[in-house]
């Protein structure tokens, strides 16, 4: 994997796609990341989100993934995080 971020969108059906975001999200990436999400939701009336593979995660991007959730409660999350990450979230207060 690269040193940055993955960006797939996959059409499952006319509407609906899931979004599959992986690699290292971080500052370097926020943009494009924010970028995809704002894209997919402007595309697509149903949306799925799958976070896998992440490598880094830092506050920029859990910023852009909690704003997403929060204006669109509609958009299905799949998250899943190293136990590494998902420690440090933990003891941060955060939940994704």
């Amino acid at each position: 994997m690269s040193k940055g971020v993955d960006i797939i969108c996959n059409d499952q059906a006319e509407g609906v796609a899931q979004l599959t975001i992986s690699g290292n999200l971080t500052l370097r990436n926020a943009t494009t990341v924010k970028q995809a999400l704002i894209e997919a939701q402007d595309k697509y009336k149903h949306l799925s989100v799958l976070l896998s593979e992440v490598n880094a995660l830092d506050v920029s991007v859990i910023q852009i993934i909690m704003a997403a959730k929060s204006s669109n409660p509609a958009i299905q999350w799949n998250i899943t995080l190293s136990d590494d990450i998902q420690t440090l979230l933990v003891r941060a207060g955060l939940t994704l």
